[in-house]
């Protein structure tokens, strides 16, 4: 599992996608946060646990990649550097905003 570098943004930020699954983020150097289009948590986390506080849909589909796990059934773009992620990301997820 490789991720590629789409392009510099900034300095300190750079969009990246993983080849396996098509997710993309962009990793922000400065600050060590990562932005994407999906909802996710540490891939240490528990996404059983998600689902039964009800923050994510009993349904939803979840995609494991470089340390997280995505919810790629939810899009979530709040922030300029959120939505440069969603329009880079190929999961095949859901991009519009709306549970699939």
């Amino acid at each position: 599992m490789s991720k590629m570098l789409i392009r510099q943004i900034s300095p300190s930020a750079r969009l990246v996608r993983c080849s396996r699954t098509g997710i993309a983020w962009v990793e922000e150097g400065g600050t060590g946060m990562r932005y994407s289009a999906h909802p996710n948590i540490s891939d240490s986390g528990s996404v059983r646990g998600m689902k039964e506080r009800g923050y994510w849909g009993k349904h939803d589909t979840t995609v494991r990649t470089h340390g997280f796990i995505y919810n790629i059934s939810q899009a979530l773009a709040v922030d300029p550097l959120s939505k440069v992620a969603l329009n880079a990301c190929s999961c095949g997820g859901n991009h519009g905003g709306k549970r699939r």
